[in-house]
């Protein structure tokens, strides 16, 4: 099964919530475990796949982000270093 482009374009983002130092699994086999499981809700990632880790992560960060701008100890141009407009768009940070 071929991976979409948009998926792709996500995962991306995900690997950003990784810490560097976790031994987690970026393989093919991983991308396309979560692809599938985040598209067609087949099968459960492991806890080791670094997509879903990332996933899990980057939903904590965002609630965070959004509570921190919301009491002023964020702004979103800070954000804009770090990630593209059209994911910070898509999440309502922009």
């Amino acid at each position: 099964m071929k991976i979409s482009k948009k998926w792709r374009k996500i995962s991306e983002i995900y690997k950003k919530f990784l810490e560097k130092d976790w031994e987690v699994d970026l393989s093919e086999d991983a991308a396309l475990e979560m692809y599938l499981f985040e598209s067609f809700g087949q099968g459960k990632p492991s806890n080791k796949n670094g997509y879903y880790l990332g996933k899990k992560w980057m939903d904590v960060f965002i609630e965070q982000y959004k509570k921190d701008i919301k009491e002023g100890l964020l702004f979103p141009f800070e954000l804009k270093e770090d990630f593209p407009d059209w994911w910070l768009m898509d999440v309502g940070i922009l």
